[in-house]
């Protein structure tokens, strides 16, 4: 059975949103995950720079949940790891690349926040499974000042929440 610690109250406020998304196929790397202190590695036959892809979303609209669900009757806990992405501006790359990620490719994502904190989402279990295009959209807009560009959703079970993602960690794979 876990202790319980005490968690004080920051003082200091959360600088919050995401600066960056750095995202691999699940084909490419795998995510090693220490439970006990929730820190995660990643391991590839490339090296990890190549298969971590630099996704830079529109300022102060992209987020990530992870939402717990438990069944004390059933003794089970599963987190939802969702990752929301927002992207101005429709252009022929954004939507070449929902298309590929929309087919059938698990990804590993890194959201690294404005605060400097990184966080891993997929992979965080045993079968070390990815997240899934499970929503997005490529869109117009009608009026001048509605949103044009791209909206994706990546979600996931896991028996975790997101990894911790180390400073030396992510110092590799950039």
């Amino acid at each position: 059975m876990a202790v319980l610690a005490t968690i004080s109250r920051d003082t200091q406020k959360g600088f919050s949103g995401i600066c960056k998304f750095l995202i691999a196929s699940t084909n490419d790397v795998s995510v090693g995950y220490d439970s006990s202190s929730g820190e995660v590695s990643f391991t590839s036959d490339s090296s990890l720079p190549s298969v971590f892809f630099s996704w830079t979303p529109t300022k102060e609209t992209s987020s990530f949940s992870s939402p717990l669900t438990g069944n004390p009757q059933a003794g089970t806990a599963v987190f939802l790891h969702t990752v929301n992405m927002v992207f101005a501006r429709t252009e022929t790359v954004k939507r070449n690349q929902l298309q590929v990620v929309a087919k059938d490719q698990e990804l590993i994502v890194v959201a690294i926040e404005r605060n400097g904190q990184a966080w891993c989402l997929g992979g965080v279990d045993s079968c070390s499974s990815g997240l899934d295009a499970t929503g997005g959209d490529f869109l117009s807009g009608a009026a001048g000042g509605d949103q044009n560009g791209m909206l994706l959703t990546l979600t996931g079970n896991f028996g975790y929440p997101p990894g911790i993602v180390t400073d030396a960690s992510l110092a590799e794979l950039q």
